[in-house]
């Protein structure tokens, strides 16, 4: 978390000299990891963006100015988020992620609340880039694997993980009608023009067209890379750390070049990792990040005994930014690399069924007046347009 005092600026220095020093360590003797393997690929990539990325600047309000980051109180972002300001930057948060986790390793918590049987993708650093970055694995084996916080030279990073038990809901902050959008989306597609809670938990059972979006958890091993993308969707997204240390990197600011770079994927020569505009911050345990759509972000984690981490996380929309969030998703049907996740039809229901409820309840003025609704109803038209020419009906790519 970005520090006013020398000894958190000394430390966030500490982090990323040693995790560089042990990445390249990594690359240049570990002889488990093929050159054409996906452990590889992101090792290398992560090393050029640690050669580059440097503490941002940051403002504790608004408004942003030349800041690269936001670092605020629970009550100055409440305050943010009722006036509908729009906030391009990351914003940092101190207060947001006081869970009990009753005295245990919040890992094995949710680990141990998770029959064995049941599977989950991790990323397998041995796979072949020509193939899945994935392997899927029972919870026995991740059980096994996150037993006795050793260190690994070939981490897993377990993706997609539903939270067992209760739900990690959102940040107190986010608990607002401002970033209610998503899960009001939620309840008309599951719900079918019912308002019961029967009719939800009878649709997630036997719909395909949903998936859960507003909330998860993110465990990896010491020395696991998230590679640098942007969420899919359009989505708003908050992360906390429960357990370790973590090191959220984002691209501030990136220029058109820089833009074009990183859409280009792998066609590309790839010189967005070597931007001088990669900003990073290390997370503690109950700090959190918030930051809304398009953003392009990485997560780093040192290697060693007692360097696993876990994180909850989840995605939302704001009321007052459904423009924004609509011409993202519009973005990323004309420019689909770099995204965690494709589109689907999931995807096309998420909107088709957001527009509606815009037009339903938006004449109380939370999403907007007259013209910003006549506008969200302009960007869906060239969204339906660009979904037919992009996807079949069955909803890939053509």
């Amino acid at each position: 978390m970005p520090s006013e005092g020398d000894e958190g600026r000394s430390r966030e220095d500490e982090f990323q000299d040693t995790w560089l020093q042990t990445l390249r360590e990594q690359l240049d003797s570990d002889k488990e990891i093929r050159a054409n393997s996906w452990g590889y690929r992101q090792r290398k990539r992560g090393a050029e963006i640690a050669d580059v990325m440097m503490r941002p600047r940051t403002n504790s309000s608004l408004p942003v100015g030349d800041a690269e980051a936001l670092v605020l109180s629970g009550a100055g972002y409440s305050q943010v988020l009722a006036r509908g300001d729009a906030v391009d930057v990351p914003v940092f948060l101190r207060d947001q992620g006081r869970w009990n986790w009753g005295g245990r390793r919040p890992i094995d918590q949710i680990l141990d609340n998770i029959p064995d049987t049941c599977t989950v993708d991790v990323q397998e650093p041995r796979n072949l880039d020509d193939a899945d970055s994935y392997s899927t694995v029972t919870i026995a084996e991740v059980k096994e694997r996150f037993r006795g916080n050793k260190e690994t030279h070939l981490p897993w990073n377990c993706l997609d993980m539903a939270p067992p038990g209760v739900p990690l809901l959102l940040p107190p902050v986010l608990q607002c009608e401002e970033c209610d959008f998503l899960y009001g989306i939620q309840q008309q597609v599951l719900g079918e023009g019912t308002a019961k809670r029967a009719s939800v938990n009878a649709r997630a059972r036997k719909d395909r067209r949903w998936k859960q979006a507003t909330n998860w958890v993110l465990i990896a091993e010491g020395g696991a890379i998230s590679e640098a993308h942007h969420d899919s969707n359009g989505y708003c997204t908050w992360l906390t750390v429960a357990e370790g240390e973590v090191c959220f990197a984002w691209l501030s600011n990136p220029s058109e070049e820089v833009l074009d770079s990183y859409q280009a994927g792998e066609n590309g020569n790839g010189s967005y990792r070597l931007s001088s505009n990669w900003r990073y911050v290390v997370l503690q345990p109950e700090e959190t990040v918030v930051f809304e759509s398009g953003l392009i972000h990485s997560v780093f984690r040192l290697s060693g005994d007692n360097q696993q981490t876990m994180m909850v996380g989840g995605h939302f929309l704001r009321r007052s930014r459904a423009r924004e969030w609509l011409t993202a998703f519009l973005n990323q049907i004309r420019n689909p690399l770099g995204s965690n996740e494709d589109l689907d039809l999931i995807s096309k229901n998420l909107v088709d069924t957001g527009v509606r409820l815009v037009e339903q309840v938006g004449h109380d003025g939370s999403f907007g007046n007259e013209e910003a609704r006549r506008e969200v109803r302009e960007i869906k038209a060239q969204i339906d347009t660009e979904w037919t020419a992009n996807f079949k009906t069955t909803g890939m790519r053509r």
